[in-house]
């Protein structure tokens, strides 16, 4: 999200400005632990932020993940699936 890669935020700007708020919604905050990230992604009813962060975790879980990461996502995964389906 932008907080991975903030160089690319500039033309990212230009030329998609509209999912610019979608991906702030993305990226988690230095006070946020991870499940709080999470529920903020899914109290925003954004669907481009919702969808785009399952999209993220499910591919994590592709890459076959740390125990602690696995379980991490698999935890979150349900709740994000269900609010990207209302």
């Amino acid at each position: 999200m932008l907080e991975d890669h903030p160089e690319f935020r500039g033309r990212l700007e230009a030329e998609f400005p509209e999912l610019i708020p979608s991906l702030e919604i993305d990226s988690r905050r230095p006070d946020e632990t991870y499940d709080e990230f999470i529920d903020r992604v899914i109290a925003s009813n954004d669907h481009v932020a919702i969808t785009v962060k399952l999209a993220d975790m499910t591919s994590n879980l592709t890459n076959n993940p740390p125990e602690r990461l696995r379980e991490r996502y698999e935890r979150n995964i349900g709740g994000l699936r269900e609010s990207a389906l209302r």
